[in-house]
Order: C-alpha cells, then sequence, then structure tokens
C-alpha cells in the first residue's frame, strides 16, 4: 500500500518521510482557455525534487465547464460543433500541460470527483457525458507524454455506480488507473430494515463493521463491472 496526502508543500515535508508518504495529488483549473498555468511547472518540479509523486488532478475552466452543462440541453448541428470544439480544445490544452512539466509528473486525473454535486454541478447526464470528455483528456496525455498514466476522475460518492457504468461502457479503455474516492460516503450507520432510517444508536463498533462491509461490496461490484467489460485497470484511491 502507498500512503499519499492532498496539496504537498515545503514546509510539510519534514513529517512526510515520517509517515510513509510517498505521493500527493493538487488540483489545477484552467483546461480549454489555451494558457497553462504558470505556477503548475514549478510546483511539479519542487513535488518531484522532494521525492514526492504528483498525480495532477486536471480540471476545466469555468467557461469550459459552463459550455459542458449547457449542451445538455442543446442538439442538433451547431451543438455537435461546440461539442467538437470542446474536446478539441481538452485535448489540446491537455498536452500542452503535460508537455510543461515534463518528466516532473507523469500521472494524471481528468476532473476529481466529477460526480461531487459539489465539483461537478447536479445535471443529468454525467455519467455518460463524462466518458467522452475523459478520452479526449487521454489523447492530450499521450500525445505528449505515451507513458503517461491517467486516472479516471475519482468515482465512489455513496457506492453510485451510475458512473462507473457509465465509463466501462463507453471508454473502457480510455483510464490507466481505476480511481475510486471511497472516503466520500454518508452512510456510517446501519439502516432500518423497514423504514430505511439511520439507527443513529447503533453500537461504534456496528457502525465500523457496517461501514467496512459497505466498502467490501463496493470493490466486489465494482471489479465485477469492470471485469465484465473487459477492463483489468488496478484500483487507486
Amino acid at each position: 500500500m502507498k500512503i499519499g496526502l492532498d496539496q504537498w508543500c515545503p514546509e510539510d515535508h519534514e513529517w512526510w518521510p515520517e509517515i510513509g508518504a510517498t505521493w500527493t495529488k493538487e488540483s489545477f483549473a484552467g483546461i480549454g482557455e489555451g494558457t497553462v498555468d504558470e505556477g503548475f511547472a514549478g510546483y511539479a518540479q519542487d513535488v518531484a525534487e522532494h521525492g514526492i509523486t504528483l498525480i495532477a488532478d486536471l480540471r476545466p475552466s469555468s467557461n469550459v465547464h459552463l459550455a459542458i452543462t449547457r449542451l445538455r440541453h442543446q442538439t442538433g448541428d451547431d451543438a455537435d460543433a461546440e461539442l467538437a470544439d470542446i474536446l478539441k480544445r481538452i485535448e489540446d490544452d491537455t498536452a500542452a500541460w503535460v508537455a510543461a512539466a515534463g518528466d516532473y509528473c507523469t500521472h494524471w486525473e481528468w476532473w476529481g470527483e466529477y460526480d461531487c454535486p459539489y465539483v461537478g454541478g447536479m445535471w443529468p447526464g454525467k455519467g455518460t457525458a463524462y466518458p467522452h470528455l475523459l478520452e479526449a483528456f487521454r489523447r492530450g496525455v499521450k500525445t505528449a507524454q505515451p507513458d503517461g498514466e491517467v486516472w479516471n476522475g475519482g468515482y465512489g460518492v455513496n457506492f453510485q455506480p451510475q458512473f462507473l457504468d457509465g465509463l466501462v461502457q463507453l471508454a473502457p479503455q480510455s483510464f490507466d488507473a481505476a480511481n475510486w474516492h471511497h472516503y466520500n460516503i454518508t452512510d456510517y450507520w446501519p439502516r432500518h430494515t423497514v423504514t430505511g432510517e439511520f439507527q443513529f444508536a447503533t453500537p461504534l463498533h456496528k457502525c465500523v463493521d457496517y461501514t467496512a462491509r459497505m466498502f467490501r461490496d463496493m470493490f466486489e461490484q465494482s471489479r465485477a463491472r469492470m471485469s465484465e467489460a473487459g477492463c483489468t485497470q488496478p484500483f487507486v484511491s
């Protein structure tokens, strides 16, 4: 098992080796605007020189995010042309960001926690839209860095299977590692078998057993879905 923490910074580094942390993840928004964040390459170099592996979570700019969500209401030639333009911008910008990092970063995630309402918003069709965006992202990564590793955007909020289904059905070869953010759950207590209400008075050890069982079921079901689609990518989280 490899241990990682979000948002590495130099002042924290002295205690990272003590807990065995060897990798970190940092988010950078702006894909689709035709520019690369000025601080991105420097951060990637700083992390690498401290012996930490960086997973760069690249996200669309607010303008591109808005355009993607708006397209769910549009059909026809104009919408098709706008979607093609968005996908091309994602591909080209991704290649530019990856090239800017050089050898300092080789692990790339597209739009971390896209399925979380606080990140991706609440709109229908996210589970089937995302795989097409991920394919464009992968093309950009592989253009600039053929050996770069692509992670999907951290599905797993409350074990929602629809996001995984869209991924393995529509773009099974678009990612190199199956990334599940399994901490993002709300079901820490068993539910009543009849009413479905949380049983908040449940003893702590039973809550731990319940949550552990949910985790095991999630991973078993996820692996089964992936196997059905011929996906053999390893899990990361």
